[in-house]
C-alpha cells in the first residue's frame, strides 16, 4: 500500500508542476458602426485576447498602436480596417469593412411577364416590403391592377442614413376574388437574400417562376 501511495503522490506532483501551454493571441474588434459619414469618427472596441501589443491599419494610409482607437476618413468609399496583435513571436490578425458615405440608396426593381392569372381573380395587388436587420417588415411600395397583362415594373427605392447593416426585400402578390370581393388572398412572393450594406447583395439579380407569372428582379446599391 505504501508503494502505491507514494507512486500516486509522485504523479500528482509531476502533473501539478507541468507547465501549462501558453495560449495563442486571438484578434477581435468591433466598430461602433459599420457606416459613417466622411470626417465623422468611428470608435473601435478591442476584444482581442492574449496579446501584448496591437497595430491598426485603417485602409486610407492611417494607422495606430493604441489598443482601442478612433478614426475618421476624409473621402467616401469602402475601407478595410485591419487589426494585428502580437505576443512574443506569435501574431494574429482580423479585418472588417467600413463604409464611409452620408447615405445609401437601394433600388429594388421587379419585372413580371407571361401572366397566368386564374379567372376567379379580378384584381391583383403588388406590394414590396423591406426588413432592416431582420426586424419587422415595412411596406415601401403598393399598386393594384385589373389587367392580367400588367407589364409595368414594380420599383422600390430605400434610402438609409442609419447604422443598420443588413436589409431584405419581399415582393408579394395578392389577388381579389369575385367570390370574396375586398378580401385579398396571397398568391406568390419573392424574398431576397440578406443585403449587406457594405458588401452589397450576394444575388443582385435573379429570375423566378411564380404561380401567376414569370418574374425577375434587380438590386442596385448607390453610396451617396
Amino acid at each position: 500500500m505504501k508503494i502505491q501511495f507514494y507512486s500516486f503522490v509522485i504523479l500528482v506532483i509531476f502533473f501539478s508542476c507541468k507547465k501549462k501551454a501558453d495560449p495563442d493571441p486571438l484578434a477581435c474588434f468591433n466598430p461602433n458602426s459599420r457606416i459613417v459619414a466622411a470626417k465623422d469618427p468611428i470608435n473601435f472596441q478591442n476584444c482581442s485576447r492574449n496579446y501584448e501589443r496591437a497595430e491598426w491599419n485603417f485602409g486610407d494610409g492611417g494607422s495606430s498602436t493604441i489598443s482601442e482607437p478612433s478614426h475618421t476618413w476624409d473621402k467616401n468609399g469602402i475601407y478595410v480596417v485591419a487589426l494585428k496583435i502580437f505576443k512574443g513571436t506569435k501574431t494574429n490578425d482580423v479585418s472588417k469593412k467600413i463604409l464611409v458615405a452620408k447615405s445609401v440608396t437601394m433600388d429594388f426593381l421587379v419585372n413580371l411577364s407571361n401572366f397566368k392569372v386564374p379567372a376567379e381573380y379580378y384584381e391583383l395587388i403588388y406590394e414590396i416590403y423591406y426588413y432592416k436587420n431582420q426586424e419587422s417588415a415595412q411596406i415601401v411600395y403598393s399598386d393594384a391592377s385589373n389587367d392580367p397583362n400588367w407589364l409595368s415594373s414594380a420599383r422600390a427605392l430605400r434610402t438609409t442614413s442609419d447604422a443598420a447593416s443588413t436589409y431584405q426585400f419581399k415582393f408579394l402578390v395578392r389577388g381579389l376574388k369575385n367570390s370574396s370581393p375586398g378580401i385579398p388572398f396571397p398568391l406568390d412572393s419573392i424574398v431576397t437574400e440578406n443585403i449587406d450594406i457594405v458588401d452589397g447583395a450576394k444575388t443582385p439579380s435573379a429570375t423566378k417562376k411564380l404561380s401567376i407569372a414569370d418574374a425577375s428582379y434587380n438590386i442596385t446599391i448607390t453610396y451617396n
